[in-house]
């Protein structure tokens, strides 16, 4: 601050003037108040120097008020400036984004859903759940770390498959619906049964043959995928009768190969024994 006109006498006794300062915020608060001091005047203009550390103070704008009183002649000087003080919020790592999206998609995934639902959900997704992710998983007992564990588990194969997030969960789900509505058999959800997890793994096959009951043969079930290792078939018998088809054989080399399987399709007679018409 520069300081005019003050009372100098060169050859005559020493004066003095004081000096002080406040800083208000934009509210009207006093921020800072600087208590006056006495000082000398050592000529007829001054300047008062000093410093404030405005990194410490929050973003807003502030009026610096600075007064001095010649003490000799009595008069009081003001002068007030506004400035403000910018502090650009720190980027976020990626991690803290991820975060923050992951948080965002477990909201829209499971806001509402109660720990026997996230159960339920884990236990339709173990089909294609590691061995160190369902062990993993019997392990967390508290419903937060169920959906954190469950998005980062559906997220993971989206990242895999380089498609959008929220796909694979979609999709897997609509499966599992379908299998409820469609392959539910003896008082079991429909994709506890084999044919629902065939094709909840699977989706719907590119053929279906079904074949009834004959004199001799159970009613049996043929799909056929033709992208699975160029055309794979999967053979479905009710073996009791009740429509529980269940799994004989598959020409998928991941899945169960039994290579008798006609010979299961052949009804057993009340002896025990298997009908024989001749």
């Amino acid at each position: 601050v520069e300081l005019n006109n003050l009372s100098y006498q060169p050859n005559g006794p020493r004066n003095y003037y004081q000096f002080d300062y406040v800083v208000i915020n934009s509210k009207g608060d006093t921020i800072k108040h600087h208590q006056p001091v006495k000082k000398p005047i050592m000529g007829p203009s001054l300047v008062e120097a000093g410093g404030l550390n405005i990194l410490a103070l929050p973003q807003d704008v502030y009026y610096f008020t600075a007064r001095v009183t010649d003490l000799t002649s009595g008069k009081t000087a003001i002068a007030s400036r506004k400035f403000r003080v910018n502090k650009p919020q720190k980027k976020q790592t990626a991690q803290q984004q991820g975060q923050l999206a992951t948080n965002a998609i477990i909201a829209d995934y499971y806001g509402t859903f109660t720990k026997d639902q996230l159960v339920e959900e884990f236990n339709e997704a173990k089909y294609i759940a590691t061995g160190q992710e369902i062990k993993i998983f019997d392990n967390i007992q508290n419903e937060q770390g169920m959906k954190k564990f469950l998005t980062e588990f559906w997220l993971r194969r989206d990242k895999a498959a380089g498609i959008p997030a929220g796909t694979t969960r979609r999709e897997y789900l609509q499966r599992v619906n379908y299998a409820n509505e469609n392959f539910r058999s003896m008082g079991r959800k429909g994709w506890m049964t084999d044919r629902g997890r065939v094709y909840i793994m699977y989706g719907p096959p590119d053929e279906y043959e079904r074949h009834s009951s004959s004199m001799d043969l159970e009613p049996y079930i043929i799909w056929r995928y033709h992208s699975l290792e160029g055309g794979a078939e999967f053979i479905f018998v009710d073996q009791e009768g009740f429509g529980d088809y269940q799994l004989v054989h598959s020409t998928y080399r991941k899945e169960l190969q039994n290579p008798n399987w006609y010979e299961m399709l052949r009804k057993k007679t009340s002896s025990g024994g298997f009908f024989n018409e001749n």
